[in-house]
């Protein structure tokens, strides 16, 4: 993930972060209170821990670090739990509370974007898990006779640490809305101007279009050329 991502996912998830909810429920309390005033608690207290992403000096040299060091902010963790909290009780809505056809086409829909994001978030949870017990045990093995263990288990680890940083830009490419036009396609036209600028403009706008062509190149995707005037100069 580029530098820019990670900057517009930070003001993204700070949008309507002025707002300060800290709420604690216990399971026999959550089916007393109305089903949406429950969604809306938990997008409340969400709106403020992702304020809290910014709140501390945070800098976008940051941006510039690996996917674990954005991780581990503590403003993103919390973001992470509340939205697990989330989908945990759509999912109990939808398996145990009788619901309006409507209300439960928009929960169904919050609970498909929701899914991928708690999956990921889970098995990050479990490697990371797994990468506590391997260190606990390499530091138990001390003795010369366990050093082929002790090595088996640092390369595990090795493999693990490279599975969670993964998982980690995965899950913080998920936490970029999708947009509507996403997948759809582009006309670009790119043309110099028909009465100034010359031989330069027609020399740019070559420039311009080899950028844009090698650019989708780069990005593996279909290149269509509709139309093409050569010019003298470009």
């Amino acid at each position: 993930m580029n530098r820019h991502l990670f900057v517009w996912l930070f003001r993204h998830l700070c949008l309507n972060g002025h707002h300060q909810c800290h709420v604690h429920l216990h399971s026999h309390q959550l089916t007393q209170i109305p089903l949406d005033t429950r969604l809306w608690v938990f997008r409340q207290n969400r709106n403020h821990i992702l304020h809290c992403l910014l709140s501390e000096n945070w800098s976008r040299r940051y941006c510039h670090q690996d996917t674990r060091m954005l991780w581990k902010h503590k403003g993103l963790q919390k973001y992470m739990e509340d939205l697990s909290k989330e989908y945990q009780t759509l999912d109990h809505c939808l398996q145990h509370i009788s619901v309006s056809e409507g209300d439960r086409r928009s929960l169904n829909q919050r609970h498909a974007e929701l899914a991928p994001l708690a999956v990921i978030y889970k098995e990050i949870q479990e490697a990371e898990q797994a990468i506590e017990e391997l260190e606990s045990m390499c530091k138990s093995l001390n003795k010369q006779d366990e050093k082929q263990l002790q090595e088996l288990a640092l390369e595990e680890r090795q493999t693990i640490l490279q599975k969670i940083n993964m998982l980690y830009s995965e899950l913080l490419q998920s936490l970029v809305p999708k947009e509507k036009y996403d997948k759809n396609d582009v006309i670009l036209e790119v043309t110099s101007g028909r009465t100034t600028g010359g031989d330069i403009c027609q020399q740019f706008t070559r420039e311009i279009f080899d950028m844009y062509q090698n650019y989708s190149s780069y990005k593996h995707w279909k290149f269509e050329l509709l139309n093409y005037t050569p010019a003298d100069y470009g």
